[in-house]
C-alpha cells in the first residue's frame, strides 16, 4: 500500500512537471504494484500509458520493459497467449539493442506464461505440454545464465525457480503419460538441483 501511494503522488507531480521520461519510468512501476496488490484493469491502463509514452518518446529500451510489464500483467490475470506475445515482444526488441537486463527479465516472463499456459490448455496433448514445458525451460535457463554473468542475483533466483517448476511439471506429465520419452529421475534431479541453487542465490543477496 505504502508503495502504491508514494508512486500515485510521483505520477501526479511529474504530470504536473510534463517530465515525461520520469512519469513513464513511474507510471510503469505503479502498474507493476497495482497489478500485485490485483488491481488488473488499473495495472493495464498505468502500464498502457506508460507505453504511449515511452514510444512518443522514442526509447526503445523503455519501450521493452512496458512490453514486458504488460506481459507479467497478463500473466497475473492468467491472460497467457496475450502475455507470450507481449514478452516475446520484449525479447525480440531487447535481443536487437544486446541490452542484457532486458533480455533476462523478458526469458523470465516467458518462461512463466508458456509454463502456465501449458497446464492451462487442456485440449493438448501430452507431447505438446512436454514440448511447451521444454521451451519454458529452455527460457529460463538462458535466463539463469545470462543474470548470472551480470550478476543479476535476484533475476538469478527467478530462472532458477522458473526451470525447477517447469522440469517439475514435467516430471508429473512423465508420471501420468509415460509414453514420453523424459527420463523421470532425471527431472527430479533437475528440479530439485535448481530449487536448492536458488534458495543458495538468495541467500548471498543483501537485506534491506
Amino acid at each position: 500500500e505504502a508503495a502504491a501511494e508514494d508512486y500515485t503522488a510521483a505520477v501526479a507531480l511529474w504530470r504536473d512537471l510534463r517530465v515525461n521520461v520520469n512519469l513513464a519510468n513511474t507510471l510503469n512501476n505503479l502498474a507493476f504494484v497495482r497489478a500485485e496488490q490485483g488491481y488488473i484493469d488499473d495495472a493495464r491502463a498505468l502500464a498502457h500509458e506508460a507505453l504511449d509514452i515511452r514510444r512518443k518518446l522514442g526509447s526503445r529500451v523503455d519501450v521493452g520493459y512496458s512490453l514486458n510489464t504488460l506481459a507479467l500483467i497478463d500473466i497475473r490475470s492468467e491472460r497467457y497467449t496475450p502475455a507470450i506475445e507481449r514478452a516475446e515482444q520484449a525479447l525480440s526488441l531487447f535481443r536487437a539493442l544486446k541490452h542484457q537486463r532486458g533480455i533476462v527479465l523478458a526469458l523470465n516472463a516467458l518462461a512463466e506464461a508458456i509454463r502456465r499456459d501449458s497446464g492451462s490448455t487442456y485440449a493438448a496433448s501430452a507431447v505438446e505440454q512436454a514440448h511447451r514445458l521444454h521451451e519454458a525451460a529452455r527460457c529460463a535457463r538462458e535466463a539463469r545464465l545470462l543474470a548470472g554473468e551480470i550478476n543479476e542475483r535476484e533475476r538469478q533466483v527467478q530462472a532458477l525457480i522458473e526451470f525447477g517448476c517447469a522440469t517439475r511439471d514435467l516430471l508429473r506429465l512423465r508420471v501420468a503419460n509415460p509414453t514420453l520419452r523424459d527420463d523421470p529421475v532425471r527431472l527430479a534431479r533437475e528440479s530439485q538441483e535448481a530449487l536448492e541453487e536458488a534458495v543458495r542465490v538468495a541467500s548471498t543477496i543483501p537485506q534491506p
